[in-house]
């Protein structure tokens, strides 16, 4: 696995760790999903080309989990 892939597979396990530690069922759900459904598809796909933006665009997406689960978990109500 080189550096780029490795980097991405790992940016993207830290949106869904975030994910996992939101509160609400159904925004955790949908957010664990997609973070799997990436991951098994960078994973799966040694053909599929890792670009600078890619490897920019998961560290945007880890930043705005923080953000959703931040709001959403300040918001949840059990």
């Amino acid at each position: 696995m080189n550096a780029g892939r490795k980097q991405l597979v790992n940016l993207i396990r830290a949106r869904a760790a975030l994910a996992s530690e939101i509160q609400d069922y159904n925004f955790r759900h949908y957010f664990v999903r997609r973070a799997t459904e990436d991951l098994s598809t960078v994973e799966s796909d040694t053909a599929y080309k890792i670009s600078d933006e890619m490897i920019g665009s998961a560290e945007k997406d880890v930043k705005q989990m923080e953000r959703i689960k931040t709001v959403q978990n300040s918001i949840y109500i059990v």
